[in-house]
C-alpha cells in the first residue's frame, strides 16, 4: 500500500449494500445483488424512490443463539427523523456461530420519500442496538448540473 496525504485516510465502509434487487440462488444460497448504488439523483423534491433492498452483512456472532432481531432504519441525521424502518428475526436454528462467519441479510424497503437533497443515514440495529451505519447521498440535479457532468 502507498502513502496517503494527511487529509485522506481511506477506510472500508460498513457492510451495508443498497441495490435494486436481490436474488438468492436455491441450493447454494449465493446472493446476486442487482443494480447496486450509492446515490440518488433528483430533478425535484420530494423525491419518491422505487422499492429497493438494503443488505446487511453481519459477523462476530458467537455461540448458540435462538433468535436475533435485526432492524434497518433510514433516517435524516440532521434531525433524527426516521424516513422508514424494517425489521426481521434471524432464526439460525441449531446453528452454533463462529465469530468469523458472515451472514447476508437482505431487507426489502418500500418506496421512500426524501423531502430534500442531502446526506441520509442507513443504520443497522441488532436487538435494538445500533451496530453500524453508512451514508447515502440524495443529490439535486438541475439542467446546468447535468450538462456540466456530461462535459467531464
Amino acid at each position: 500500500m502507498g502513502k496517503f496525504s494527511p487529509h485522506m485516510e481511506p477506510a472500508l465502509c460498513s457492510g451495508i449494500i443498497l441495490s435494486d434487487s436481490v436474488i438468492r440462488e436455491e441450493g447454494t444460497g449465493k446472493m446476486s445483488l442487482i443494480g447496486c448504488f450509492t446515490v440518488w439523483n433528483a430533478q425535484q423534491f420530494p423525491l419518491l424512490v422505487a422499492p429497493f433492498y438494503v443488505t446487511a452483512l453481519l459477523t462476530n456472532l458467537r455461540g448458540n443463539v435462538e433468535q436475533i432481531h435485526v432492524t434497518v432504519r433510514l433516517e435524516n441525521p440532521q434531525n433524527g427523523h426516521v424516513l422508514t424502518s424494517v425489521s426481521g428475526n434471524m432464526r439460525p436454528g441449531e446453528h452454533t456461530f463462529d465469530p468469523n462467519e458472515v451472514f447476508e441479510i437482505p431487507f426489502p424497503i418500500k418506496s421512500v420519500a426524501f423531502p430534500s437533497a442531502g446526506m441520509y443515514a442507513v443504520i443497522v440495529l441488532v436487538d435494538n442496538e445500533a451496530i453500524g451505519k453508512r451514508a447515502i447521498a440524495v443529490r439535486s440535479l438541475t439542467a446546468g448540473t447535468i450538462s456540466d457532468m456530461e462535459k467531464t
